[in-house]
């Protein structure tokens, strides 16, 4: 009862500040819009969370081994509520408070998802060494929850009244902290040694590098959705409720997978999974981005959202596991909970990045030319970067390598006449 408790409650807080998240995306864009404020602004308040997320995960880094995981997993409920509270009387502004409160609620959602998933992978890779396969697959399903909660609940919640949702959803998260901090207990103390570990030079590898940049695009392409789907489909004449169960679709198939691939498929190899989920995500841009352009078909939008959340997790799924095997095999670094801690402070430094510069890019671009053309330039780049994966990663020679070094063992069993 008392993992099953602590892992309740990890995943629990982890939904709370996805729904946190996402639960803007399927009406903010339309409000903007109403108050005479741009695309490309509203990439640049999208941006702002994941910004707040790297200075948060630089300033964790340092600190969590001092200040204790558990109290930063309550930081996370703590902002959750903040955010959610912040926003209620964002319909009562004008364009300036309405700027205002926007910034302050994406200010604190990204303090609350920075120390979320930053103690969640921290207490995963240290408190399960033998499953972290299987822990980050429930982590994503717990995100893939909370992203659907978010997207569904974000249309009623605009249908209900924006000031009383926001404030009861607010309340509700900051009453459930006491709760959650007595399920999490305690964790397995730090192992620390003195070792000269430095992050830089760590995250250069490249091995490690490029991984981290498959990590990049996981939240790129995914603050790139957010920012263009609510306009794309009502360019469609989708309704605001239909655009939440739209976005859904993409979430539900990234759920399905995490459960799938976390605990059916045992993999070796991290890598030939996430350049297959390149691909894929190459391929549901080019549904999405192609309805209306090259195929009148405008249905054609929606069958590409599952193959996008498909893509999603088959790059974030298997990157956590590869760069930590990567930085023990490769570059013999000792595994210990610095380690962790480090590499996932690198994780999500870089997925934030790619959330800063995704909606940024996503606004800029559909507003000098069009949405389709922000897609198009997405999917050359997914078919570019696998290729440059495979070549600095050493991942082609590998390959070759393994399979020579079976041959030779075969050769030495098989008796010679």
């Amino acid at each position: 009862m008392g993992e099953f408790a602590k892992e309740l409650s990890i995943y629990s807080y982890l939904i709370m500040a996805f729904i946190s998240n996402t639960c803007i995306f399927t009406f903010f864009p339309k409000i903007a819009e109403s108050k005479d404020f741009p695309l490309s602004q509203v990439g640049i308040v999208f941006s702002i969370n994941p910004l707040c997320n790297i200075i948060c995960s630089c300033i964790l880094s340092k600190t969590i081994h001092k200040i204790g995981r558990k109290t930063v997993i309550q930081l996370s409920i703590t902002f959750s509520g903040l955010s959610m509270l912040v926003f209620s009387p964002i319909l009562l502004t004008d364009i300036y408070g309405f700027a205002i409160f926007s910034i302050l609620n994406r200010i604190f959602v990204g303090i609350s998802m920075s120390c979320g998933l930053v103690a969640a992978i921290s207490v995963f890779t240290s408190d399960y060494p033998e499953k972290i396969p299987e822990m980050i697959g429930k982590m994503e399903v717990a995100i893939s929850v909370g992203l659907i909660l978010g997207s569904l609940c974000g249309p009623f919640m605009e249908k209900i009244g924006i000031g009383i949702s926001f404030i009861v959803f607010g309340c509700l998260f900051l009453l459930a902290l006491p709760i959650t901090s007595y399920f999490l207990q305690t964790f397995r103390p730090y192992e620390m040694h003195n070792t000269s570990l430095i992050p830089l030079s760590l995250a250069l590898k490249p091995k490690i590098f490029f991984t981290l940049i498959m990590d990049f695009i996981f939240l790129f392409q995914f603050g790139l959705l957010g920012t263009i789907l609510e306009i794309h489909l009502g360019n469609f004449g989708f309704s605001n409720i239909e655009v939440g169960f739209v976005f859904s679709l993409e979430t539900i198939s990234y759920l399905i997978c995490a459960l799938v691939f976390a605990k059916i498929f045992k993999i070796n190899e991290e890598r030939y999974p996430m350049i297959v989920g390149l691909w894929i995500l190459g391929f549901g841009y080019l549904l999405l981005g192609s309805a209306g352009y090259l195929i009148s078909f405008k249905e054609i939008s929606i069958i590409g959202l599952p193959f996008i959340g498909i893509g999603e997790c088959l790059i974030y799924l298997f990157s956590v596991p590869y760069i930590i095997n990567a930085a023990h095999s490769s570059y013999k670094y000792p595994k210990n909970d610095e380690l962790n801690d480090k590499i996932s402070v690198f994780v999500q430094v870089a997925s934030s990045i790619g959330e800063i510069l995704g909606p940024i890019y996503a606004g800029f671009i559909s507003d000098l030319y069009s949405i389709q053309t922000a897609c198009v330039c997405f999917i050359i780049f997914c078919f570019l970067f696998s290729l440059i994966y495979c070549l600095f990663t050493q991942m082609i020679p590998e390959l070759f390598c393994k399979t020579n070094l079976k041959n030779t063992f075969k050769d030495q069993l098989i008796p010679k006449p």
